[in-house]
Parts: C-alpha cells; structure tokens; sequence
C-alpha cells in the first residue's frame, strides 16, 4: 500500500518581496517533488519499475525498446534477432539463423519506429505449427516443414544428442496447447 501524502494550497506574491516569492517557490518545489516520488511509489508498485527503454507487461513479460528494422509493420509474436544493418534495432529470425532475441510485444509498429520486445518471462510468441503445452519453442530450419522468418515452431524435448542448430534457435517453452497456427503464450528464454 502506498501512503498518502498531504498537499496544500501554495500563495505566491504579487508584491515586490523577492524572498517571500523565492520562499513560495522553495515549498511549490518541495511539494513538486514529493508528488513525482509519490507517483513512482504508485508506478512502481502498479505496474513495475519502467522507463521509456524498459518495463514489465501486465502478462508478466520484461520488454526493452528497439528500432523495427523488419522492412514492415511488426507482427505480435514474430521472433526477432539483432539487425546487422542497424544499430539498437531488431530483424525478423531468418530460417537457419540461431539466437533470438525476442518477440515483439505489439502489432502495428511501423518500420523504423520504436518498438517493445519481450525478451524474458511470459509473452504470446506466433507459431506456424500447432503447439503442445510443455514442449519447446524455437525458430526453424531447413529441415523443418512449412517454416516462415519470425516464426516458431512447437517441439517436444529432444533426446540426446541435442541438435546445437535447435539449441541455438530455441525461444523458450510453451505455456499453451492450440490446434493450429497463431499465437500462444510461452516463456521466453534464449539459448
């Protein structure tokens, strides 16, 4: 619970007494700051410690802020990599190319545009398969079937010896069971 904080009216003379105005200013100031403290007390209490490059979703996902470099509006879900082209930017996964980074967070975010991508906890991830709860989430490969760039497959653990291609392209674990393509929830963790 965050505790209340009591705020009064503050008078600032018209007259010409520079220290009664300085004054008046020195407790509208106070009172500024104890109300952005309060409100970060609120924040953070709500919603998480955030910033405009960091914050957590209400799913419980961790989100950090870059640049769509895809070539096209972002897709929720779609696995993303760091962009060789730009800096501070992210590329949809090509097939056969290992380590995500990521989902993006929303749809509809504008190439070139800032965007959120969830790189840890929970997040919806879209799938070009069917997905089985307690299988494993990754980016495909050649050798796969019907695989598309920035999206993820649902497989069921390995036995050894692990592919480290599959290793490498694994986004995490899947939280949920759908009977065709789309999105469904998992938590995320790269390889």
């Amino acid at each position: 619970m965050v505790e209340t904080t009591e705020y009064h009216e503050i008078n600032i003379p018209d007259g010409d007494s520079p220290q009664a105005t300085h004054q008046a200013f020195i407790e509208l100031h106070a009172q500024l700051i104890r109300i952005s403290e309060r409100l970060n007390k609120i924040d953070a209490y709500n919603v998480g410690i955030y910033n405009d490059k960091i914050k957590l979703t209400p799913e419980g996902g961790l989100v950090i802020r870059l640049i769509n470099a895809t070539g096209a509006d972002s897709i929720k879900g779609y696995c993303v990599t760091a962009s060789d082209a730009k800096a501070e930017a992210v590329r949809l996964v090509p097939v056969d190319v290992p380590d995500p980074i990521g989902v993006f967070y929303e749809a509809g975010i504008k190439d070139g545009a800032l965007a959120w991508i969830v790189v840890a906890g929970i997040a919806d991830v879209y799938f070009w398969t069917a997905t089985t709860r307690g299988h494993i989430a990754r980016t495909g490969l050649t050798a796969d079937t019907g695989e598309i760039s920035g999206q993820a497959m649902s497989e069921a653990y390995p036995t050894s010896p692990f592919s480290a291609d599959k290793h490498f392209c694994e986004v995490g674990h899947v939280l949920e069971t759908r009977a065709s393509a789309g999105l469904a929830k998992c938590i995320l963790h790269q390889n």
